[in-house]
Formats: C-alpha cells, structure tokens, sequence
C-alpha cells in the first residue's frame, strides 16, 4: 500500500513519516503541490490516500485538492488535509468542498491520524480485491460467450447443411409434376425449412452482437442492388397476401455509396418481413428513401418502412426491442417470429450510428424510421449517373421496375488488370463450388463478385442472385458459367 504526503516543511515531512511507519506502507513525501502533481502523473503505481497540508508556497493544498479530483486518473484518491493556520469552520468547509474526505489540525495526534489512514487502507483493499473479482468474473464471462459463439457457429453449420439438403430437395420436387395435396405438402415444407433458417440466422446474429464479434465495414456498395434484392424477397410474398408493396427512391438520392451495405440490407429486411408479417390483405406498404442533405462527401439518408398493418400502443415501443420480446404474447401466437429481428436490427442500427424512430397508431399502422450518413463514391461520372437515372424509375420501384444499371462508365467491358482477373476467377471458382456443394453463401460473397464485373455481367447477376436466394442452386451455376463467359 502508499501514501502521499505533502508539506513545504521538511520537519512536517519526517513528523508524518515516523507515525506512519509502523503501517507497513510505502511513503513518498514531496516539498509542493507541483512536485506531486509531477508524481501522480507519472508514477505507475498511485497512492492508496493523501495527506495534504494546506497552506503551501505557489500551489495551496486547496488547488491540488481540485485538480486530483478533476483528474480522472487521481480522482478516486481519498484526500485527509492538515492545517496548522486555517481550522476555522470556514476553511474546514472550503477543504471538503475542494474535494477532502477529512480535515486535521495541527499539531496532530498521532493515533487519530494512524486510526483515519487506517480506514481509508481498509476501504482501499476492499476496493482493490472487488475489482480483482469483477475483473476474473468479466474473463470468465467473456470465454463463456466466445465459447457460446464458437458453439453456435460450429451448430449453426451442422445444422444449416441438412436445412439446404431439405430446401433443395423440395424446391427440386415442387418442380416435377405431383398431385395437388403433394404439391402442397411441399410448399409448406419449404416455406417452414425458410422460416426456420431466418430464425437460426437470428440466433446466430444475436449471439455475435453479444459477444461483440460483429464488425461494421466501409465498402463499396450500390444502392440499387440492395432495392432489387428486398424487391424479389418481399413482392411475391406481398402480393399472395393481397398487400399493395411499393419501392420510393428519391431522384436525387446517390446510389453508389460506401458502408456497410450488407448489414444496412439486414436492417431494412427486418423491417419489411415484420410489415408483410403484420399487415393483412388489402394493406399497404411502402418502403421509402429520401435525402435529407448532403455533408460534404456524405449522403445524409432517410430510410421508412410504413405499413397499414395492426400497428401499435405507444407503450409497447421499448418492449419490441428487447431480445425474444413482442408487444405482447398472443404477436407470437398469431404471426409467429422470434423476437430477435428489432433488437438486431436495432444493435446494428446503433454500430452504424443510427436510432430508429417509431410512429404506430393501434389499429391503423407503423412508420419505422432511421437516417444515416453515408460517403457517397466521388469518382462515379456524372455521365455515368446520368445514364443509370435513364435506366431506373427513380421516383418508385416494384417488381417489374427494378433493374440494374445496363452500363457504368467507370468500369470497362472487360477486366482491366491482371489482379481483377485473377480475383474474378477465385471468387467465381469459390461460388461454383458453393453452388455444386449446395452450402451457404453469404451476401459478402455476392457483393465482392459483383465489383469485378463489366456492364454486360451485371444483367446476369441479377439472375444469378434471385436463383440463389431461393435456393436454385443448379439454375444458378449455369447463369454463373455465362457470367464466366461474357
């Protein structure tokens, strides 16, 4: 254990040593409050109390008191000050509100003194050994969650391998001509097999938000690519419903921009699923972008997913984004769902810099809101924007409106390089393999694939990314050897 002691009389300082010597502590004495700002600062190891006089040249105890509090380095130290001069209730006063736990005249009795620094040294250690449990408690629990993750991912993979056997086999079966009660057997297994792949999928998310092994990345990514994508998930299951899915994209809304678009279309396709889920036939539903400004080189992005569905109370709001919650238990009774997908989304949300805006009404619907600052791609030619506005309907975008960009000026109708050529060909010859494996492949893959190709490829991506989410893996392989081919 140490101690500070600090007084411009050096008989003071031999004084204090000797009563405290039989503490068994280690005593550093100094001459000034400079000279042991100097030693806190630099000292490795921080003095367990205090012991300040108060009326010193230059630099009074009473300064040095505020500038160890307002230290956050110094701020815990208990501070007992010893006055020869100043012991009227005044200065006592001033001392505690300087930042002192207690306030002794001089001369001192010996006794007291040991007695009080013993009190502060008691409460020292019990700080110290409660820090030391807390610390070996936070290992402890943190080689639990990562052997939690280890063991999710690791099941995760056993688990999804049969699921794709299963999906792939019934979305093969559902192809061959079957009776009518057949054919609908198959369909409920392969929509079950999806649902139960969203919620492995949820699991696994949630344990890496937990464990804090999920990273957002910096990337480039195209905006249309993310709206066509949620377009083919959502508009065939909208339209069996009876529900009305509308895409609004603002004209002026950049499309190539840099971030985390993967986790950004994660966000968004929580949002959606949870629209279609809770909104009934003859709803409407309308996912919509808007600039709010540009900063500089950054996108200042407003994204809405507004749906005429059962909506909700407005004291419900914080519950359904609380892991395995819903607004309440008969949500899960009658719509089914985990109650990961909001808590998800919102973590994600937060890492990105970003907080949802809720506005329901019970009865009439729900309007789930973010905005989001995103760099936008500097070097895209204004040519090259103007070309993909004449592709694209920029004021909305459904199933059939929905298109690539058919040209890019910035990208040639050839591999330029070596090194583009050469990572084509690993990235393709790694999803071919995927695809005759039929195992997972993850929307990371697509995306790095999709920026080695040329203007001609990217029609076919299209395809080639609609096949695969819906598990047409063998589909998917010959659309990706014309990829190859173009």
């Amino acid at each position: 254990m140490n101690i500070l002691i600090v007084d411009d009389s050096a008989a003071n300082l031999l004084a204090l040593s000797n009563t405290l010597t039989d503490l068994n502590l280690t005593i550093t004495a100094t001459h000034s409050g400079e000279a042991a700002l100097k030693i806190l600062l630099k000292s490795e190891t921080l003095p367990e109390v205090a012991i300040l006089d108060v009326q010193m040249p230059m630099m009074d105890g009473y300064e040095l008191a505020k500038i160890m509090r307002s230290h956050p380095r110094t701020q815990h130290i208990p501070i007992i000050f010893l006055s020869a001069i100043y012991t009227d209730d005044w200065h006592v006063a001033l001392g505690y509100k300087s930042g002192a736990v207690d306030f002794l005249t001089k001369p001192f009795n010996p006794d007291i003194l040991r007695a009080k620094v013993n009190v502060f040294l008691d409460i020292a250690r019990y700080r110290q050994e409660n820090e030391a449990l807390i610390l070996h408690a936070k290992e402890q629990a943190d080689l639990l969650a990562i052997a939690k993750t280890e063991f999710l991912a690791n099941m995760s993979h056993e688990i999804r391998t049969p699921i794709h056997a299963i999906l792939g086999l019934s979305e093969l079966a559902l192809q061959k001509d079957t009776v009518i009660e057949t054919h609908h057997y198959l369909e409920k297994i392969n929509q079950c097999t999806l649902n139960l792949m969203c919620i492995l999928n949820d699991i696994l998310d949630s344990s890496k938000l937990e464990a804090g092994s999920i990273h957002i990345e910096f990337i480039e990514f195209n905006l249309d690519f993310i709206l066509q994508s949620l377009s083919n998930l959502f508009s065939d299951n909208a339209a069996e419903k009876g529900i009305k899915f509308e895409i609004e994209i603002s004209a002026d809304v950049p499309r190539d921009l840099i971030g985390d678009g993967y986790k950004l279309q994660q966000i968004l396709t929580n949002l959606i699923r949870n629209a279609v889920n809770f909104t009934s036939e003859d709803g409407i539903i309308i996912f919509r972008i808007t600039l709010q400004r540009m900063e500089k080189q950054k996108a200042r992005l407003l994204f809405s997913v507004i749906d005429t569905g059962i909506g909700l109370s407005s004291d419900k709001y914080e519950a359904i984004f609380q892991p395995f919650s819903q607004a309440d238990g008969s949500i899960t009774r009658r719509f089914g769902g985990t109650g990961l997908g909001l808590s998800i989304s919102q973590k994600l949300l937060q890492m990105m810099g970003g907080e949802f805006v809720v506005q329901c009404v019970l009865g009439e619907g729900c309007c789930f809101s973010f905005e989001l600052s995103l760099d936008v791609q500097m070097e895209k030619s204004a040519q090259s924007d103007k070309e993909e506005r004449q592709l694209i309907d920029a004021k909305k975008f459904n199933k059939s409106m929905l298109n690539f960009p058919a040209s890019n000026s910035s990208k040639d109708s050839v591999l330029r390089t070596p090194d583009e050529i050469k990572a084509f060909n690993q990235i393709t010859v790694e999803l071919d393999e995927l695809l005759e494996g039929k195992d997972f492949i993850s929307d990371r893959l697509l995306d790095t694939l999709k920026l080695y190709l040329n203007s001609n490829q990217i029609q076919q991506f299209s395809k080639l990314y609609k096949l695969i989410r819906n598990i047409k893996y063998d589909e998917a392989r010959k659309i990706l050897k014309q990829i190859v081919e173009l």
